[in-house]
Order: structure tokens, then sequence, then C-alpha cells
């Protein structure tokens, strides 16, 4: 995790499944402790399954009820065609999918 400011950004590594999902939870939780805004970067993201997104989903409506935002960060195009084949595109619009500092769009693989 990386704080900046009032955002704190989760880092996100390798491939995500059912025996990880309590531990990205508690981490996520963890983080908004002492932040407002949460930015989940999946640069480095091989494979999140539909566990993982659910945990995404039940962070965003946790932070959004508290007044926060959670954002994706330089979601790659698996990531992407991921959420939109679950279904859940509308839960983190294009618009809401940052570029990884220093990373043109279009640009940034997973």
């Amino acid at each position: 995790m990386q704080q900046h400011g009032s955002d704190c950004t989760l880092i996100l590594r390798g491939a995500f499944q059912l025996d990880l999902v309590r531990e990205l939870y508690e981490a996520a939780l963890q983080s908004l402790q002492n932040s407002s805004s949460l930015v989940v970067n999946c640069a480095a993201v091989e494979h999140l399954d539909g566990c993982a997104l659910q945990v995404l989903i039940a962070l965003k409506k946790t932070v959004e009820q508290s007044g926060g935002t959670l954002r994706m960060q330089a979601a790659g195009e698996q990531v992407r065609n991921y959420l939109r084949w679950a279904g859940l595109a509308a839960q983190f619009p294009e618009n809401t999918l940052l570029e990884e500092p220093g990373v043109a769009a279009g640009n940034g693989e997973a």
C-alpha cells in the first residue's frame, strides 16, 4: 500500500483467487482507516476471479457510503475484458480506470 494525500493505493500483483480474498479485503479496509479514497493498482495483475471482483464491488460500495471513491488504476486489457464479461464494467467505467503514472493510454499491460 502507498499513501498519497487523501488517497491510498492498494497494489495488486499476480493472480487473485478465492484463497486471497480475505487478505485483499482486510488490507483494503485497513487502508481506509487513513484515507477517504482508495486506488486499486492492477498493473501487475495476472488474473482476477469472481471472488476478487465481488470484494472490489463490496469495497467500492463501502467507500462510497463513507463519502469516498474507489478507482482502478492501470487495469490492463485482460482485467477490463473480465469486468465486461462479468457484467461489472458499469461499476468501473472507463473514465474511472486511471492510467498508471508515466504510462501512456493504451500501453499499460497487466
